[in-house]
C-alpha cells in the first residue's frame, strides 16, 4: 500500500517512532545524538510528501524544538565553538502567527549561542516581537536592538557579540512563554547577562515538568536558574549538568528556594557546596544522580545526602567526561586519577534505608591498601533495602568480593534480585584475564536467586560541539541535513549524555530503517 493511502493510526505510529518525545515522554531528549537528529530529518521530510501527512506528521514534528549550538569547548571563556544558525527568529514567527504549532512544543531545547553575527533576522521581525513581548509581559530589551536595525542608535561603548548574546536571550524566554505546553525544557545561560526579560511574579509555567541547566558562553552558577525555578510550580525532575566551575555571582543570602515536588536531581560536576543546596531545595527527592568529572569525596557526598537517609529510592553516582569529552585523549578515571585512600571512597550506604536501586562505577568506591579493601566491601557497602545494583566500569576484579555478596544475600540483602555489571572496555590488558573469570560468579548468584548480567562499558567518545541548526522547521524552511557519519553512530549508545535517558530499541530502529528505504529514498 502506498504510504499516502496507509491508515492514519499507522502513520501516526509512524511518526511517533521518529519523534524522541513520543519514544521518551518522562526523559530529556539528547540534543546532540545522531538518531535524533536524523530522525527530526526524516519527521520533517514526510511533512513534504502529501497534505494528508503533513497534517498527521507536522504536530509530531513540532513536538521537539531544539537550537543545537550545545557548548564544545573544555572552558567556555577560552576559546570560541562553531555556530550554526538556530533559526530560532523563523521557528518564533512561524508560532505567533500559527500558534496553532506552539500548543503542539513539549520538549525545548534552548541554547545560549556565542557569536559576533548571530542572532541576525530581519529588521521588520523586530515590532512583531516587541508587541509579542508586551502581550506577555516580557521586557524587550529596545537599547540592544540596534544590531538588528541599523538605523537604531548605537549606545556609547556598545559590544555587538554581548549585545546579540543578550538579544538572544530575550528570543529564547519568548519561545518559553510562547510554548505553554511545554513539559520537558533545557536550558544553556550565562550568569553574567541579565538574569531574565520575563517577571517571574507575573507568570508561571504549569505545565513544565522537567528543567534541565547547561552551561552558557560564559558558564554556569545557581544564580541563574532561580527565576525559571520559580516559574515552574510542578516542576518534578531537575537536572544541572554539563558543569565546569562556577562564574559570576552565587545564590546570596536572600534567595531561599521551596522545590517540595521534585522527585529526581541529576548533577553533573557541580562542586558539593552547591550540591548541598540544590539538595537542600529538594525535600521530596526519591531519586539522585550525581556525575563527577574528577576527584571527588565520598564522605562529602553522603554529607550532602544525609537529609534524604530515610527517603531516597534510588542513587546513581559514577563519572563522566561532561566537557573533558571535548578533547580526544580523555581517559576513564582509573587511567589518570591517583589511587584513593579508604576515607575518600563511599564506604557505607547502610543508613539509606529505602533505598532500592544503586548505579555506582567502581572507582566511586575502590581504595587501595589493605587489599583492596576486603573482600566484605560490597557487604558493608550495600542496605538491606536494596533490589538492583549495577557496578558500571568495572576495571579490576571483584571476585571475592562478588562471592562474598552472594553468601550474604540471604540474610542481610533478601529482596536483592538484579545485579549488573559493566566491565571497562579500556582495562589494563595485565587485568583482563582475572576480570573474565569474574563471570563464575554467576553460578553463586544464581543459587541465591539473584539474575546476573554482564555489559561491556565503552569508553568516553566526544558527543560534538555544535548540533546541526533548525532541528524543528517552519514550514517554509523544511530542508533535509544529513550526517555523513550518522549510519555509524546511530547504533552506538553515548555513555557521556546518557543520565538516565532510555535508548531507541533495536526493534523500532530497524522498522524506522526500513520505512525510510522503502519510502524515503534519495
Amino acid at each position: 500500500m502506498a504510504l499516502p493511502f496507509l491508515p492514519e493510526e499507522l502513520l501516526e505510529r509512524i511518526c511517533s517512532y521518529l519523534c524522541p518525545h513520543c519514544q521518551t515522554p518522562h526523559d530529556i531528549p539528547n540534543t546532540d545524538s545522531p538518531c535524533v537528529q536524523t530522525s527530526k530529518a526524516t519527521l520533517a521530510r514526510l511533512c513534504l510528501v502529501s497534505k494528508r501527512l503533513l497534517a498527521i506528521a507536522q504536530p509530531i514534528l513540532y513536538h521537539y524544538y531544539a537550537t543545537g549550538n550545545i557548548i564544545g569547548p573544555l572552558n567556555p571563556k577560552v576559546s570560541s565553538y562553531p555556530t550554526a544558525d538556530d533559526k530560532l527568529p523563523s521557528f518564533l514567527r512561524t508560532i505567533i502567527h500559527r500558534p496553532i504549532l506552539a500548543t503542539h512544543i513539549r520538549t525545548l531545547q534552548l541554547q545560549e549561542t556565542q557569536s559576533p553575527n548571530l542572532p541576525a533576522f530581519a529588521p521588520e521581525l523586530l515590532p512583531l516581537f516587541n508587541s509579542t513581548s508586551e502581550a506577555h509581559g516580557i521586557r524587550a530589551p529596545i537599547a540592544a536592538q540596534w544590531v538588528i536595525d541599523p538605523t537604531l542608535p548605537r549606545p556609547k561603548d556598545a559590544i555587538e557579540k554581548k549585545t546579540r548574546i543578550a538579544i538572544h536571550l530575550w528570543l529564547r524566554e519568548l519561545a518559553i512563554i510562547l510554548t505553554p505546553r511545554t513539559s520537558h525544557l533545557i536550558f544553556g545561560h550565562s550568569p553574567f547577562l541579565p538574569r531574565t526579560h520575563i517577571e517571574p511574579s507575573s507568570r508561571l509555567l504549569p505545565a513544565l515538568t522537567s528543567l534541565s541547566f547547561r552551561n552558557g558562553v560564559n558558564g554556569y552558577n545557581l544564580a541563574m536558574m532561580l527565576p525559571l525555578l520559580r516559574m515552574a510550580p510542578n516542576l518534578t525532575s531537575l537536572h544541572a549538568t554539563d558543569i565546569f566551575g562556577y562564574y559570576g555571582e552565587g545564590l546570596g543570602v536572600s534567595a531561599p528556594l521551596s522545590l517540595p515536588g521534585v522527585r529526581r536531581l541529576v548533577v553533573e560536576g557541580m562542586r558539593m557546596n552547591g550540591f548541598c543546596e540544590m539538595v537542600g531545595w529538594c525535600g521530596g527527592l526519591r531519586d539522585v544522580e550525581y556525575h563527577y568529572h574528577r576527584n571527588f569525596y565520598g564522605p562529602e557526598i553522603l554529607g550532602a545526602l544525609a537529609p534524604l537517609r530515610g527517603v531516597l529510592r534510588r542513587f546513581c553516582v559514577m563519572f563522566i567526561s561532561g566537557r573533558l569529552a571535548s578533547y580526544s585523549d580523555v581517559s576513564a578515571p582509573y587511567e589518570y586519577l591517583m589511587p584513593k585512600s579508604q576515607p575518600e571512597t563511599i564506604q557505607s550506604l547502610q543508613e539509606f534505608c529505602q533505598l532500592e536501586e544503586l548505579v555506582i562505577d567502581q572507582w566511586a568506591f575502590n581504595y587501595y591498601g589493605n587489599g583492596h579493601g576486603g573482600s566484605k566491601r560490597l557487604v558493608t557497602l550495600l542496605p538491606s533495602s536494596i533490589q538492583t545494583v549495577h557496578f558500571r566500569y568495572i576495571h579490576r576484579s571483584m571476585q571475592a568480593e562478588l562471592q562474598q555478596l552472594a553468601l550474604a544475600v540471604p540474610n542481610k540483602f533478601p529482596k536483592l534480585r538484579r545485579l549488573k555489571i559493566g566491565i571497562a572496555d579500556n582495562c589494563k590488558p595485565e587485568w583482563r584475564h582475572e576480570l573474565e573469570k569474574m563471570r563464575s560468579v554467576e553460578a553463586d548468584f544464581a543459587d541465591v536467586g539473584v539474575q546476573v548480567e554482564w555489559g561491556v562499558d565503552g569508553g568516553y567518545p566526544c558527543p560534538g560541539s555544535a548540533m546541526p541548526r533548525h532541528t524543528v522547521f517552519p514550514e517554509s524552511e523544511l530542508v533535509v541535513r544529513r550526517s555523513a557519519d550518522s549510519a555509524s553512530f546511530i547504533e552506538m549508545e553515548n555513555t557521556t549524555t546518557q543520565r538516565g535517558r532510555r535508548r531507541v530499541i533495536p526493534r523500532i530502529r530497524e522498522r524506522i530503517s526500513s520505512f525510510r528505504s522503502t519510502y524515503l529514498s534519495g
